[in-house]
């Protein structure tokens, strides 16, 4: 499962479109649609472009939260979660599962 999440990530992520203005201001766009980024836009550091994650992820659905004492972004969409601990080059990924009402069993 992380490494589906991460190739959608890194497939998702490269599939969004980067342009830079005349006074070099970076947009990014999903589906043709701007994404909005509150307090830190997106930078350019020696050629890579960085871009806050808040704002990508809140337009695919997902709900990020932050936990700062512990340094964790948890993102929330549906029933998947990813967790990322910054200053780590791992992240987790969770995907609930709902329980049969059958009696544990499933199908006819």
């Amino acid at each position: 499962m992380k490494k589906f999440i991460s190739l959608f990530l890194i497939l998702t992520l490269s599939a969004f479109p980067f342009t830079t203005t005349a006074n070099d201001e970076i947009a990014v766009t999903i589906d043709g649609e701007a994404v909005i980024f509150n307090g830190q836009p997106p930078v350019n550091i020696n050629g890579r472009i960085l871009v806050p994650a808040r704002g990508v992820f809140e337009m695919l659905g997902f709900v990020p939260t932050w936990d700062g004492e512990a340094g964790i972004v948890t993102l929330t969409r549906y029933d998947y979660t990813i967790i990322i601990t910054i200053g780590s080059d791992t992240f987790t990924t969770v995907k609930s599962q709902s329980k049969s009402h059958s009696g544990g069993r499933c199908g006819g």
